[in-house]
């Protein structure tokens, strides 16, 4: 093409050649200068010069007009958009387009060439948009760009309506989290909305995330007054997730109905993938095993599952929970959670303690007797710990239950007298504080106390009662004194000879002289929902931090343990009360090899990272289930299982299975057309289908018409200019002729 002229060559080798030769032919003239008027040479080389271009084959430029489709779309989502009123519409495409032929195609689902005339353009309904441009030269775009985007197109111009931030209100999401439901909104006018859901409440412009305790209805429906464009994302329905059909295991006694009967926990983790709640019914602390109760924790703390500990004489203190995984887990504790009293365990190391036992003495029994005792004792009550002969020998002194248990005591070795008259005075002497104490001395009582009425008075003054396990002969020369100091203050005296025994004999020696673990005394108990009622015995218990308070008497109690949930009563609830409380709490126990966490909106999409300890967890076979359909969920990743599917349209379930058993489960709203998911134009859409097409976006504002790159068609002149230089060489020498 020349420069800025609508004129090319098509035969550059025949233009150079012609020119040689017109040039040759112009230097030969000037040389021999032939006899000829001025006019014959010009109109010989006029005549030259057109051969030349005819020759190179000059040829015109001309436009080729081709036509641009306008396509409009008319999809819902567009329903507010300006180019709806069909003279704008007719205005803007004169403004853009001018002259350029061009066709309307409507669009919505598909295309359409024709549409009811009106003077407002109407819906085309459809649930999605599909945007399928036919071939073109170029198209002129009206629409929010709210469609996948094509693979291949013609060159789109974008003609952007002002569509940015329309007035519209929707119900993004509804999800129902742990009895929680929790209703996503987001609201882009100017002004308030209401929302039902379940109770009326103002919704402010802006996005807001409201929760909202479960309501116990059937289905449940969240609903904004309608009061723009677009009501159909104004509502979403979900219904409470169905049950899923688990065992619940009871164990104790007075079995209801509704609950298997377990007669002791498993100890195969495998086995409490099955249960939904455990009910522990007055069960003592002993009847289990430790590796039993670390089952149990673990079914809790990493299985997500569900315990109920329903109080009574062999349970909490009077079960002996103290110090065991039981009394963790449970939100009421045992022991009071501030000191209440000091503690003061002594053995006798005397010479007669050295005698030989099978493999071991009198005295490391005595030892191990003393120091079963310290899980049972109230964590935080101090404690002081030690033994005596010709003196008193302290292994330790103040320090709380808690922290004396994990103390490495000295080997002593059983030797001299049994002066426990000096160190009872030497208890008294030192003791400083006012809390009151419990004295427990293991002794053979081979001792003389000659002063018994000054130890009575120092006993009562410190408040230190005297609890005594009598370990030797019955007629041990300082027995009766002991038992007069004992009774004196309120102590205990217990006899056991035989010294396999002594550990059994300390420990009911310890549970006479504790406080009372049960109360006999009514109370009255109020749980929600339920009468108010007395009962009696009850437990003693406190109310554990973070623990949430079930009762005005804090005499029930739950709180979250790990990823389960732990409920207590302190005493022993009724069949109502228990399977009130069970219902609320019961939860399917999880995998915890299978890590699931939903995504929920206009897809659904899971992800599931499956690891066993640091091992991951391959080739695993894991389905979703949805709307009695099964889709396998693929592989992604070591140990990683993704799958994106469409949200269903109708309120139903979503289920995970792992070789047929149950994952998880979710509540799914039925959600409305994608179509209304969201409202307004896409911008990042826009430009990148003007860029995947070489296009262009074109503002509201912008009222140039578009220039497109349409390719031009060649008009050949070599016939003419060949024609016109035959008659320019023809008259010149005429002319010359004519001199």
């Amino acid at each position: 093409m020349l420069s800025g002229l609508p004129f090319t060559f098509l035969s550059h080798i025949a233009l150079a050649a012609s020119a040689t030769l017109a040039l040759i032919t112009i230097i030969i003239a000037a040389i021999r200068r032939p006899d000829m008027p001025r006019s014959s040479q010009i109109l010989i080389a006029l005549g030259l010069v057109l051969f030349t271009l005819g020759a190179g084959q000059l040829a015109y430029l001309e436009s080729d007009p081709r036509e641009v489709i306008v396509m409009v779309d008319l999809s819902p989502s567009t329903r507010s958009a300006q180019y709806r009123d069909a003279k704008v519409l007719q205005q803007r495409i004169s403004t853009l387009l001018h002259k350029t032929p061009h066709r309307i195609v409507y669009f919505s689902d598909d295309n359409r060439t024709q549409i009811s005339p009106s003077t407002r353009l109407p819906d085309l309904p459809s649930d999605k948009t599909i945007f399928n441009p036919p071939p073109a030269a170029a198209i002129l775009l009206f629409s929010d760009a709210r469609f996948d985007l094509p693979n291949s197109a013609p060159p789109i111009f974008i003609a952007v309506d002002p569509l940015d931030n329309p007035p519209d209100a929707s119900i993004k999401q509804l999800e129902i989290k742990n009895q929680i439901l929790s209703t996503t909104i987001s609201n882009s006018s100017t002004q308030n909305r209401n929302l039902q859901s379940p109770t009326t409440r103002p919704i402010p412009p802006g996005s807001y995330i409201l929760t909202d305790p479960l309501p116990k209805t059937s289905l449940i429906t969240a609903r904004l007054n309608p009061a723009d464009d677009w009501p159909e994302n104004d509502q979403l329905t979900i219904r409470p997730p169905a049950p899923i059909l688990t065992e619940r295991w009871w164990i104790g006694p007075n079995l209801p109905a509704n609950f298997k009967s377990i007669s002791n926990l498993p100890t195969d983790s495998g086995d409490y993938l099955t249960p939904s709640i455990i009910i522990l019914n007055n069960t003592p602390a002993s009847n289990f095993s430790d590796l039993q109760l670390q089952r149990l924790q673990q079914y809790i703390r990493d299985l997500g599952g569900s315990l109920i500990i329903v109080g009574g004489d062999h349970a909490f203190a009077a079960g002996g929970y103290q110090g065991t995984i039981l009394d963790a887990l449970s939100p009421l504790a045992s022991s009071p959670p501030t000191p209440t009293l000091h503690w003061l365990l002594l053995a006798d190391s005397s010479g007669s303690m050295s005698a030989s036992v099978g493999p071991t003495s009198r005295f490391e029994l005595s030892q191990q007797s003393i120091l079963s005792l310290l899980p049972h004792l109230p964590p935080e009550d101090p404690v002081s710990i030690g033994s005596f002969a010709e003196n008193l020998h302290w292994w330790s002194t103040g320090k709380s239950a808690n922290e004396t248990t994990a103390i490495s005591f000295p080997k002593i070795l059983p030797t001299g007298p049994t002066n426990l008259e000096p160190a009872i005075q030497q208890i008294i002497s030192e003791s400083k504080d006012t809390m009151p104490k419990e004295l427990l001395i293991l002794t053979d009582a081979d001792t003389k106390i000659e002063n018994i009425p000054a130890l009575e008075t120092g006993l009562k003054q410190k408040q230190i009662r005297l609890s005594v396990l009598v370990i030797g002969q019955d007629r041990a020369q300082g027995l009766a004194a002991l038992q007069q100091l004992s009774k004196s203050t309120g102590g205990q005296i217990l006899t056991e000879l035989d010294p396999k025994k002594w550990t059994a004999a300390t420990q009911k020696l310890f549970s006479t002289i504790s406080p009372p673990h049960l109360m006999a005394e009514p109370t009255t108990i109020k749980l929600a929902n339920l009468p108010a009622r007395q009962v009696t015995p009850w437990n003693r218990t406190w109310l554990k931090k973070d623990a949430t308070a079930l009762a005005d008497a804090s005499l029930a109690a739950q709180w979250h343990f790990g990823s389960g949930t732990v409920a207590a009563f302190s005493f022993p609830a009724n069949t109502d009360e228990i399977e009130s409380l069970s219902k609320l709490i019961a939860q399917p126990p999880r995998d915890p090899r299978f890590q699931i966490t939903w995504t929920q909106g206009p897809q659904l999409t899971v992800r599931i990272d499956a690891t066993d300890g640091q091992k991951y967890l391959n080739n695993e076979n894991l389905i979703l289930q949805v709307m009695q359909r099964s889709f396998p969920i693929p592989q992604t990743a070591p140990g990683r299982y993704e799958l994106a599917i469409d949200a269903p349209t109708q309120t139903t379930f979503a289920t995970i299975l792992h070789e047929s058993r149950i994952l998880d489960r979710i509540s799914l709203p039925g959600r409305y057309p994608p179509e209304f998911d969201a409202i307004g134009n896409d911008e990042r859409a826009m430009k990148e289908l003007a860029f995947r097409t070489g296009g262009a976006v074109i503002s509201p504002t912008d009222n140039r018409s578009i220039q497109f790159d349409f390719p031009r068609r060649h008009l050949p002149l070599s016939s003419a200019l060949a024609t016109a230089a035959a008659l320019s060489i023809a008259l010149g020498l005429i002319l010359r002729r004519l001199r």
